[in-house]
């Protein structure tokens, strides 16, 4: 089962609702959605994270140590898909830069 999440910065008021994390029943082992940043936009997009090979370099996932402050295990906490860590707060926000955003759940799906 999934997440459901909103990112929002206090800071600069972005916000993105209704972001999928994870994946459904269905198609658990081929799809495991995850916030990321498209470096060449700076734009807040979602993609398959276990097709990032395929991606290509300009997308950076929410899970690399770069777009969050200290480390995962920090009192920030995670959200946890299989082996996927997704930062609760703490997270660069893609607008103002600053390591404000956070990850809020609004629901689950599967």
């Amino acid at each position: 089962m999934g997440l459901i999440l909103t990112a929002y910065c206090e800071k600069c008021g972005f916000k993105r609702e209704e972001i999928f994390f994870g994946a459904g029943k269905s198609n658990h082992k081929t799809v495991c959605d995850v916030p990321a940043i498209d470096r060449n936009t700076n734009q807040f997009v979602v993609e398959n994270y276990f097709n990032k090979e395929n991606i290509g370099d300009n997308i950076q996932f929410y899970t690399d140590q770069e777009l969050f402050k200290g480390g995962a295990d920090k009192n920030a906490g995670t959200w946890r898909w299989d082996n996927v860590l997704l930062q609760i707060a703490e997270n660069k926000c893609p607008e103002c830069n600053n390591y404000v955003l956070e990850f809020i759940p609004t629901g689950s799906f599967d």
